[in-house]
């Protein structure tokens, strides 16, 4: 069973991190401003609001629900922006990669934040081509 106070606390963790407010967020997001507080173990938050968030929030789903640790991002690179990356005209990357939370695994999810979507498509393919030898 899922913990309403988990998926709160995370929410607003997520927004304090990125120097948001859990009002725009939710404003952002075309949901009432007092949803955090509505939200209860039985009620729970609709499917459709949830993923709004988290979108907005650029994490997952499962990381708001407590299901992993790991707030991953989905990453689109669309064909109108610039170099496209291996001639693919749309990149998608969303499959959760699971991984101990020690220091040098949250400075690197910290560094690749901050990469715009082309860089980490770039660095998900270098990082693929690497795997597969």
């Amino acid at each position: 069973m899922y913990d309403s106070q988990k998926l709160i606390e995370r929410i607003k963790s997520v927004a304090k991190e990125k120097g948001i407010r859990v009002k725009n967020v939710l404003s952002a997001c075309d949901l009432n401003p007092n949803t955090l507080n509505q939200i209860s173990d039985k009620k729970g938050l609709s499917s459709f609001s949830l993923a709004k968030i988290a979108d907005y929030l650029e994490c997952s789903v499962d990381y708001l629900l407590g299901r992993t640790e790991v707030p991953n991002i989905l990453i689109s690179v669309n064909s109108n922006q610039q170099n496209n990356v291996n001639g693919n005209n749309n990149i998608s990357i969303g499959s959760p990669y699971e991984c101990e939370q020690d220091e040098l695994t949250m400075e690197l999810l910290k560094s690749f934040k901050a990469l715009t979507p082309i860089q980490k498509a770039k660095i998900i393919i270098m990082v693929d081509e690497i795997k597969n030898g």
